[in-house]
């Protein structure tokens, strides 16, 4: 999550240089690799062991992940707006609607 706030940072520096965006960009794609990483590893948890799914929700420490996972996917649709938009057109802004 927090490689999606600092791309999202990085897109609103009001002084930039020329390799500010594609750092920016960096930041995005690793948030998209960790992201798409830590999903399938949690539902290989979940599939090879699915009575953890409901214990998970209720513990008071792990349920606190549930509500982060809203919050990558909100930074990554912001990204794409901020990173993608620009770079492809207007598809991808039909799309993101």
């Amino acid at each position: 999550m927090s490689t999606g706030a600092v791309a999202i940072a990085l897109s609103q520096q009001p002084f930039t240089f020329r390799g500010l965006r594609t750092i920016g960009k960096i930041f995005f794609v690793l948030d998209l690799v960790l992201f798409a990483l830590f999903s399938a590893l949690i539902i290989t948890r979940f599939v090879l062991n699915p009575p953890a799914l409901p214990r998970s929700l209720h513990h008071p420490h792990e349920s606190f992940f549930f509500g982060t996972f809203w919050v990558s996917i909100a930074f990554i649709l912001y990204n794409i707006q901020q990173y993608g938009v620009p770079s492809c057109g207007p598809w991808l802004v039909k799309t993101l609607e």
